[in-house]
């Protein structure tokens, strides 16, 4: 019996899959986090709250957040798979051409949001 985790390519050797949902969760909460913090030190400190504008301004901190606008909608479609193939038996069976279809949406919505987000960094370097 296969357990979601692993695989069998070939005899005796084991393939291991990372579970993305987990990882990308943490991720946005991390985020999620972090910008309530942020939108809390502008009742305490506001020039604490320009400051850390400033530094969210660069290219590493949108990068990061490019990173995780893609954690957040894989994940956000992969719960929507995962209640749906919970749900209902017809769409249990085709599981696989789901899963294709998130990581198909992720990178089709994600990669143009990434572009939107870099752009100012990337606009700044030949300007």
């Amino acid at each position: 019996m296969r357990s979601s985790s692993t695989a069998r390519s070939h005899p005796g050797r084991v393939r291991r899959h990372l579970r993305w949902g987990p990882i990308t969760g943490t991720l946005a909460f991390a985020y999620a986090v972090f910008f309530a913090i942020e939108v809390a030190t502008i009742g305490f400190d506001p020039r604490l709250y320009t400051r850390i504008h400033q530094i969210q301004g660069n290219a590493v901190s949108r990068a990061v957040l490019a990173v995780v606008v893609l954690a957040g909608l894989f994940h956000g479609l992969n719960g929507l798979r995962i209640t749906l193939v919970e749900m209902s038996a017809r769409l249990a069976r085709h599981a696989a051409g789901l899963q294709t279809a998130v990581q198909f949406l992720t990178f089709a919505v994600g990669v143009p949001s990434a572009f939107v987000i870099l752009w100012p960094s990337v606009w700044e370097l030949f300007a």
